[in-house]
Formats: C-alpha cells, sequence, structure tokens
C-alpha cells in the first residue's frame, strides 16, 4: 500500500502488480455507464470549475474490477486521477475481465476524454461524460 495526498487530504492506494496497456479504438466511441453518480469526481479532475463551453479533456483511464460492486459480481470500474468516475456497461464487463484474467492483469489504462461540463452563466448547466479510445473487443496495445 502507499499514501497518496489529493486536495489535501491523505488515503490509502493500492499498489498495482501488473498493468497492461490497452490498445485505442478509433477516436474516443466507447461508451461507459454511471457518469451521472460521480460528478463531483469528475469535477475535481477537471480542475474543479465548469466551463462556458465545456470540456473535451484527454486524460488517462483505469479499469479494474470491482468485487465491492454489489449489483455486478463482473463490475469493471473506470478510474480517472485514483477517482471512480463510472463503470464499464454490464455487457461490456465480463468480456473485459476475461481480457484481464488471460493476461494476469489487475487493471488495464486507456485514453480518456472527459467531455461536457458546460456552465453558461444563466443557470443552465451540462452533466459531465467519459468517452474512451478502446478497440473492442479489447487488446493490448503494441
Amino acid at each position: 500500500m502507499a499514501m497518496e495526498k489529493l486536495d489535501g487530504d491523505f488515503r490509502v492506494v493500492r499498489k498495482i502488480k501488473n498493468e497492461i496497456h490497452c490498445k485505442k479504438g478509433r477516436g474516443y466511441t466507447f461508451e461507459i455507464a454511471g457518469e451521472a453518480s460521480y460528478q463531483d469526481a469528475l469535477l475535481s479532475a477537471v480542475g474543479g470549475k465548469k466551463q462556458e463551453n465545456g470540456f473535451k479533456l484527454d486524460k488517462t483511464a483505469t479499469l479494474r474490477p470491482d468485487a465491492s460492486n454489489p449489483h455486478d459480481a463482473n463490475a469493471i470500474a473506470v478510474f480517472i486521477q485514483n477517482r471512480k468516475v463510472g463503470y464499464l456497461r454490464r455487457s461490456d464487463a465480463p468480456i473485459f475481465g476475461a481480457f484481464l484474467k488471460e493476461f494476469g492483469a489487475e487493471s488495464a489504462v486507456c485514453n480518456a476524454k472527459i467531455v461536457g461540463g458546460w456552465n453558461d452563466g444563466k443557470g443552465n448547466e451540462g452533466h459531465f461524460g467519459v468517452k474512451l479510445s478502446l478497440s473492442w473487443p479489447p487488446r493490448v496495445a503494441d
């Protein structure tokens, strides 16, 4: 275990034993689920403030199994800057989980883009979303 300082607070961060890099997809077209529940984490990842025209911000996502998810035993959580921002869709999670097991990996990283998060200053705001650049079915980067 390691300690990490994040927004003034310390928390324990698990060291990843084996992490693989995923092959990119054709653009940022791979949708994830559940971002609506993680708007605070996404706001923090973009610097804490929405912009008038929103964001299209490149980031790196870490994907790893979430065995504690009470709704889906196969859940794969998506993290940006060590903050959970969503999950792979329920139909995609078993495929990705098998991919990780095939390579003996605890997690995988891929390119991500945070989109949305606009505020026009007139009371109209848009939620954040996350899109991944991930080949499907998943493959290891060359």
